[in-house]
Parts: C-alpha cells; structure tokens; sequence
C-alpha cells in the first residue's frame, strides 16, 4: 500500500518526531502543512473511548469541544506509540464524518520554510503526500485528508467486527 512521493507542500511545514522505527533504529521525522493545523497543546486528561481502534487513544476538552485523540503511528506504517506522551497537534476539521481531531506526537522540532524543502524521491504509504530532505534528515509529509480517511476506514471495520462479534454470541 505505497504510492509514488509526489506534490511537495504548500507553504510552510510543521516537522515533529512520531514513534520509533527499529528497524533503522532512529526516531522517524514527519511533516504537517500549518494551513491543516489549528494549534499544538499539552494534552488534557484523556478519557478512553470503550471498542475503539488502538489508534485512537479517547477524548478530550479541548475549547469546550470534544477532540478525538489520535496515534497517527500505525497510520503512517509505524508500531503504536507507548502512553503519555505530551504533544498533541490540533487538526482542522476536513472531513464531514469526524469532528476535531489531536495526533500524539513524540517531540515538536521546528518549522520550515516551504524554500527549505528539498524533494525526495520513492515509494511512500498512502498517508504520505510527499518526502523531503531538511537539514539533512528526511521528513515524511502527511496528507491530512488521506490520513482521516485511513482513521475512518480503521474505524468502521472496527466497528463491523464488533457488530459480527455481537451478533455471534
């Protein structure tokens, strides 16, 4: 499930470190356009959501609203992260079928310059809109839209076991 690196982003871009890769044994950089972000914050009190996929970890105040805390990890093709961690990126709302979401992430790192993004080529997972080089180290760009719809498949065919689940008892 891998589709060619393709349109570098739009303006500048959020980088921050999600999860672990063992395999390379390094900290994965990933990437996040500021027009799809709202805001990152320290994570309120998390309330766990009962039959819900692994990657989304509950819910949370947030302005009054309800925010769906999400592990954006197994979305990009990495093991989910441990607890506790102290980030959360605030997304814009983009998709009719889910409220505001928060992505978990390991550490905030800085923010480039759309100048400062040097494409990359390969093959990336389908969340993936782009890769490239900053400062020397290759960020993974998310595609925001794309991300939602993989949580959203996730979350359905969670919900179909479920119900096949029930119905077998």
């Amino acid at each position: 499930m891998s589709n060619p690196a393709s349109a570098l982003p739009k303006g500048p871009v959020f980088i921050f470190e999600l999860g672990w890769d063992p395999i390379r044994a390094v900290t994965p950089e990933f990437g996040l356009s500021l027009a799809d972000m709202i805001q990152v914050v320290e994570p309120g009190l998390i309330s766990p959501v009962p039959l819900a996929p692994g990657e989304i970890l509950g819910i949370m105040n947030y302005r009054g609203r309800i925010l769906t805390v999400v592990d954006p990890a197994p979305l990009v093709g990495l093991e989910l992260q441990s607890a506790g961690l102290s980030t959360l990126v605030v997304l814009r709302p983009c998709h009719k079928a889910m409220g505001t979401l928060g992505l978990q992430i390991t550490r905030a790192r800085k923010v480039a310059s759309e100048a400062s993004l040097a494409p990359e080529g390969g093959a990336v997972p389908a969340c993936i809109s782009s890769v490239v080089q900053v400062d020397q180290q290759l960020v993974q760009i998310i595609s925001t839209p794309a991300l939602l719809d993989e949580l959203l498949h996730r979350v359905v065919e969670r919900g179909t076991a479920v119900l096949r689940q029930g119905v077998t008892q």
